[in-house]
């Protein structure tokens, strides 16, 4: 059967993109990143919330912002950090810019240059001040950023950074987004108050604010768990019908020899617990239980009287 243009396209290896050549690409695959229909599927970390550009009295503390200004002061200092210092002022304050080992700044940013800078604005003495931010130099003529951004965060490497990941990804959503398939009706969606799938896609990579990443990541963990349980229900019609278990045999004495084993007595709801689960051995229908319960609520107890009864019967288990 000749492969439908949507799967060679998924199937397109990461090296076939414009700009990612063979070292992008073993990077790509170290973060398991293979072809185009993995792009899709790398979801960010987190999200950055990033303003518009702002004047340097309206920086506020703890927040990741744009701001520009000339440099009136540059300097190296060595000793136990080094680090390149610099001042930014606009006009309406000052601020500073600390790079540490930034020697190589040194024949780079110097006293009247204008440069615009963003990093996480802190106060060290009543002074905004950002600690290796980004920075580009301007003019006059270079145009203020006006608007706030929600950029996404990828799992990264130290040669493959987030921004370069971000970039590839937007640079294939429009092609990889209408290969994205609805599964449910809109009556569905409408119910359960989920997004459209191909949306929650479009908005997982690129939020125009946390709402929408939320509503994108609800909508995509809802599949996942839908597509789990699927595939539980089928395993276990499967196995209903067509496998068989051993039959395991326990009764009062075993009980009591398995339970002496312990150095203390089992709770009501460990022995509940326990009953459940030798009724289900003592079946030739294969077990599928999910023990939950609190940290410290002895499931290891329960899982090891299990295991007892399946060694007293003659059977191996594993933990």
């Amino acid at each position: 059967m000749k492969p439908r243009p949507i799967d060679e396209l998924l199937a397109r290896p990461i090296d076939s993109i414009e700009g990612v050549g063979k070292v992008r690409a073993r990077e790509f695959h170290s973060l398991g990143v293979y072809a185009l229909k993995d792009l899709l599927s790398y979801f960010p970390r987190r999200y950055q919330h990033e303003t518009s550009e702002r004047p340097i009295a309206a920086l506020t503390n703890n927040e990741i912002q744009i701001a520009r200004g000339e440099v009136v002061a540059a300097d190296y200092l060595t000793g136990r950090r080094p680090r390149f210092e610099c001042t930014l002022d606009d006009g309406t304050e000052k601020l500073s810019l600390v790079f540490f080992n930034g020697a190589w700044l040194r024949s780079k940013v110097h006293p009247g240059q204008h440069l615009r800078v963003q990093g996480k604005v802190t106060y060290f003495h009543n002074i905004p001040q950002m600690t290796n931010p980004k920075w580009e130099r301007v003019d006059e003529h270079t145009a203020p950023i006006e608007q706030a951004v929600y950029r996404p965060v990828y799992p990264a490497t130290m040669k493959l950074p987030s921004e370069t990941i971000a970039g590839v990804i937007s640079s294939q959503l429009p092609a990889l987004l209408p290969t994205v398939e609805e599964w449910f009706t809109p009556d569905w969606l409408k119910q359960r108050c989920l997004t459209g799938r191909r949306d929650a896609y479009q908005r997982i990579h690129q939020p125009g604010n946390q709402a929408q990443a939320v509503a994108a990541r609800r909508r995509l963990v809802y599949d996942e768990l839908m597509l789990l349980q699927l595939g539980l229900g089928l395993s276990k019609r499967i196995r209903a019908g067509r496998i068989t278990a051993p039959l395991l045999r326990i009764d009062k004495l075993l009980d009591e020899r398995i339970c002496r084993r312990f150095p203390f007595p089992m709770t009501g709801a460990q022995r509940r617990a326990t009953y459940q689960i030798a009724t289900d051995l003592k079946s030739v229908r294969p077990m599928n239980r999910l023990l939950q319960g609190d940290v410290g609520s002895g499931k290891t107890v329960v899982a090891l009287y299990a295991m007892l009864m399946a060694v007293a019967n003659k059977m191996q288990a594993a933990i």
